[in-house]
């Protein structure tokens, strides 16, 4: 029996069903958004959801004022 997410309802995609049922859900999707004029998905409706985390990852900074005590 694969493994279902209680919270979502989906199988977890590091399963064998969850990676079939990731690409059909791909698939469908990719059918369903009409393709733009540059062959590219349509205003980033296909683009994969970044995982969000409590602490980004800052970039660095050049100019600091070091005055400011930053």
């Amino acid at each position: 029996m694969p493994m279902i997410n209680p919270k979502t309802g989906k199988p977890y995609p590091n399963t064998p069903a969850g990676k079939a049922a990731s690409k059909a859900e791909y698939e469908r999707r990719a059918k369903a958004a009409k393709f733009d004029k540059k062959g590219g998905f349509k205003s980033g409706k296909l683009k994969r959801k970044m995982p969000t985390t409590k602490n980004p990852p800052k970039r660095p900074v050049r100019n600091k004022p070091k005055s400011r005590g930053y």
